[in-house]
């Protein structure tokens, strides 16, 4: 983006139309549609509003019913309201979905919160990644950190350095960090999962929902593994140890196993 470029203003009240194409700040309120690309540096959109194109900007803010038919760009991204995106989202700092989003591609940025009803076709990518509410990737996550309150469902594989976990998520395939930390509240599942450390606990509201508390996982495999209220296949680590209400059918461990109260196990083997 060239900002020595003179560019003018575009804005667009109430009922109308315009051109795409490369302006200073972009404002497109009421029931406006532009047709092409825009390149600014600022975009607000808010109302029903429709860009038949991308959006390439410093800042851009989408509210309210709007249609993105295209990708957004910009060093910071605010999307809310009842909007959809055609295409990605990708932010070079900060990404902030709130509301009941749809994007059909991929999400990306430095900071990616995602907060509200929403659903992400594609992968999510980002530094640190914080999720609250209810949503839904169809892809993988791809993170340094995340964090999660609320409910997370994600069809690929979460690949992160930290994973904590506060809510309840299905992830239908890998699970794997450096460091794991899982509080239950309700029911969560997973394919498999991998790590250094890993531990999963009742978490701090869940002595009130013991009937539907539980992780549900095939392969658990680390080196630290504290395990409550979990069932799962093989459980395989250095040092492993089963709380409460854990049922593993079989444990491989290399230096400790330790059982506590009433976790069962159906086999298990010193590697």
């Amino acid at each position: 983006m060239n900002q020595n470029t003179v560019r003018p203003n575009l804005d667009l009240s109430g009922v109308g139309s315009a051109t795409g194409g490369l302006y200073q700040d972009v404002k497109v309120q009421g029931i406006g549609k532009v047709h092409g690309d825009i390149d600014c540096i600022r975009c607000d959109i808010e109302g029903v509003s429709e860009i038949q194109g991308h959006v390439r900007a410093e800042v851009v803010h989408v509210r309210g019913k709007a249609k993105v038919q295209g990708d957004l760009f910009a060093n910071d991204i605010d999307v809310e309201g009842a909007t959809s995106v055609a295409g990605k989202c990708q932010a070079q700092q900060k990404l902030r979905i709130r509301g009941r989003v749809s994007v059909r591609g991929d999400i990306s940025g430095d900071v990616v919160m995602v907060e509200g009803i929403n659903t992400v076709e594609g992968d999510c990518r980002g530094q640190d990644v914080k999720v609250r509410g209810k949503t839904r990737v169809s892809g993988s996550i791809f993170a340094e950190e995340v964090f999660l309150e609320g409910i997370m469902r994600v069809g690929g594989s979460c690949e992160t350095d930290t994973f904590r976990s506060d809510g309840t998520f299905i992830i239908d395939g890998l699970l794997t960090a450096d460091r794991i930390l899982v509080r239950l509240e309700r029911k969560s599942r997973v394919k498999e999962i991998g790590g250094e450390e890993i531990r999963v606990e009742r978490g701090s509201w869940s002595r009130f929902l013991n009937r539907s508390r539980r992780l549900t996982a095939d392969i658990i495999e680390g080196d630290e593994i504290y395990l409550e209220h979990t069932k799962a296949r093989v459980v395989r680590g250095n040092n492993v140890t089963l709380g409460p209400s854990t049922q593993v059918d079989l444990v491989e461990y290399y230096s400790e196993l330790k059982t506590i109260g009433n976790a069962k196990v159906g086999a298990s083997k010193k590697l």
